[in-house]
């Protein structure tokens, strides 16, 4: 639980124990949530949960509940700064409540090796973090795979964009890909898609 600090009176004091009572209040909900929804980690290898690029409640509580943080970065001039407050949020975390957290590094998304921006970010955010050495290349099948609500091993395992997921894989957890992976990764999902809406079914 975090606690905003400092000397307030009257008014800006009764606003800041208010946010502190709210912010505790989510906190414990989104908590709760997390573990109702995986349940005993140790029964996965696992848990990955993706979150939006904006700071908040949410994603103050998925950082409280997680043991290692891999921050997706596109190249631009907002990166540096982004990935600043990011370490600084993590440390505060650790700090104050998670001593078990850990910043595994930045991966670079979107990449273009053409650009000279590209070259300076990485350079730049090399300074301050672990980057990792495998890049995700710019892919238009990874925003088709968007819209049509599917991971990009559903739709397009043989594209460049999923070779480099699986070989980031590789780098970040040791893993070794199984063979013929990218036959196997659509039938998997579709697996994984039938027992959601067996579940589904069920609980309607």
């Amino acid at each position: 639980e975090f606690r905003l600090e400092g000397d307030y009176e009257g008014s800006d004091k009764n606003a800041i124990d208010y946010m502190n009572t709210v912010y505790s209040c989510i906190t414990s909900i989104c908590t709760s949530y997390i573990a109702d929804l995986y349940g005993n980690k140790d029964k996965f290898d696992y848990i990955i949960i993706d979150c939006p690029p904006n700071p908040g409640f949410i994603n103050n509580s998925i950082l409280i509940a997680s043991d290692q943080v891999i921050v997706p970065v596109i190249c631009s001039g907002e990166s540096f700064e982004g990935v600043v407050k990011m370490k600084v949020k993590v440390q505060d975390i650790k700090d104050k409540v998670n001593p078990n957290i850990e910043l595994l590094g930045c991966l670079i998304v979107d990449y273009d090796s053409r650009t000279i921006i590209s070259k300076t970010v990485i350079e730049e955010i090399s300074s301050l973090v672990h980057v990792f050495k495998t890049r995700i290349r710019h892919d238009v099948t990874v925003k088709e795979s968007n819209a049509g609500f599917a991971t990009i091993f559903e739709y397009c395992p043989k594209g460049r964009a999923a070779k480099d997921y699986m070989q980031f894989t590789e780098e970040a957890f040791g893993v070794k890909r199984p063979f013929k992976w990218f036959d196997l990764a659509p039938a998997a999902y579709a697996s994984i898609a039938e027992d959601d809406d067996a579940v589904n079914d069920e609980s309607v």
